[in-house]
């Protein structure tokens, strides 16, 4: 596992069909899919916030403010886009009251990456702290579109779950703000939301984007079929408009469909809930726990 820091004063490229956004919040984006697809090839994440603070020329500490955003941007994406997740509180809630499971590869990939680095449950309060009492400014928000029903109601909190996401609100107000998901504009999930095209309201979408987008039946026997999109921005709601066109297969099961957005190289095996209305990768119920 090789951890990298953003340069504070490195920009990326201005085309936001390609990055998905702006360059600060989505230069990590891909990692995570990256490290899945190639288990046994050289993972790279971006470090933890916390391992940016410095001491300045004045002599103070001071963090990386800039590899903060696209740190929590990264893992606002990966629930919002892999696990179809409109309701991050539920399911991070239901992961640590179910000890953390790894049996999924992506779950395993929280687990070493942001719950280790001990911003996973910080997230998770910033996540209950704009929960369905501003429901339209949750950090799941940006597939919303697709969802048959959104659900409002409130996360129901133990003690011992207030105390920890008490002691997170703590930890993080007395840090650096590099360290903190309060701060960096995650609301209604603005910054990582271009996945969902035109569905989404902050980047104007061509309307010849799907045009370079193709989904081919590699196995209709199977319900096996290929999306292959050139950009990020518009991959989801462009799989949400093709995997819609797929014949009805026996039973009502569903398609699973691989999707490659060049960009970015493989980002999973999906399937569109019956139950949710929305894709998602990986199992049904850890789809499900998020909404």
């Amino acid at each position: 596992m090789i951890r990298v820091e953003k340069p504070a004063s490195s920009n990326g490229p201005e085309d936001v069909l390609l990055t998905g956004g702006q360059f600060e919040w989505t230069w990590a984006v891909p990692m995570p899919y990256r490290a899945l697809a190639d288990p046994h090839g050289i993972c790279v994440m971006p470090i933890s916030p916390a391992d940016t603070i410095r001491r300045n020329e004045a002599g103070h500490p001071k963090g990386n403010f800039h590899h903060g955003l696209a740190y929590f941007a990264t893992l606002q994406s990966f629930l919002t886009y892999s696990f179809g997740w409109t309701r991050h509180d539920l399911g991070l809630l239901w992961w640590y009251r179910n000890d953390r499971p790894v049996d999924d590869p992506r779950m395993a990939l929280l687990r070493e990456i942001w719950d280790a680095d001990g911003m996973l449950e910080r997230y998770m309060a910033w996540c209950i702290d704009h929960g369905p009492g501003e429901w339209k400014a949750g950090p799941g928000t940006p597939i919303r579109h697709w969802a048959k029903h959104l659900n409002q109601a409130p996360a129901v909190l133990t003690e011992a779950d207030r105390e920890r996401l008490n002691a997170q609100r703590r930890l993080a107000e007395s840090g650096d703000l590099c360290a903190s998901p309060w701060g960096m504009h995650l609301e209604d999930g603005g910054h990582i939301g271009a996945p969902s095209g035109r569905q989404w309201k902050h980047l104007p979408v061509p309307a010849e984007l799907a045009e370079s987008a193709r989904i081919s039946h590699s196995d209709p026997a199977r319900g096996r079929a290929t999306l292959v999109t050139e950009h990020v921005t518009g991959w989801y709601s462009t799989l949400a408009d093709l995997g819609a066109t797929l014949p009805p297969r026996p039973g009502g099961r569903s398609w699973r469909v691989d999707v490659f957005v060049q960009p970015i190289g493989y980002l999973g095996e999906y399937r569109h809930s019956w139950s949710t209305g929305l894709w998602f990768a990986g199992r049904h119920r850890y789809h499900a726990v998020g909404n």
